[in-house]
């Protein structure tokens, strides 16, 4: 299957180690941005519709907004401490 295998897991089944969300969030906006020039090219030769390409794109944003704001409440946590 390759780098990645089954429920997400690595290949070999080792366990995830700990990825910093400030890590997390860049590596969503790197694919953010390969997909955009892939999905181009897959609505060119018919692959994926509009809807299919903007529903996959919400979900990504929702992903990174995610990110973004559990970051951020975690920057307000550790500057209350």
């Amino acid at each position: 299957m390759g780098a990645l295998e089954g429920e997400g897991r690595p290949a070999g089944g080792r366990a995830v180690k700990h990825i910093p969300l400030a890590e997390q969030i860049a590596e969503v906006k790197r694919e953010l941005a390969q997909r955009q020039r892939v999905y181009r090219r897959l609505l060119d030769n018919g692959s994926l519709t509009n809807e299919m390409v903007e529903r996959r794109m919400l979900r990504m944003h929702a992903v990174l907004t995610t990110l973004e704001h559990l970051s951020a409440q975690g920057q307000r946590h550790d500057r209350a401490r």
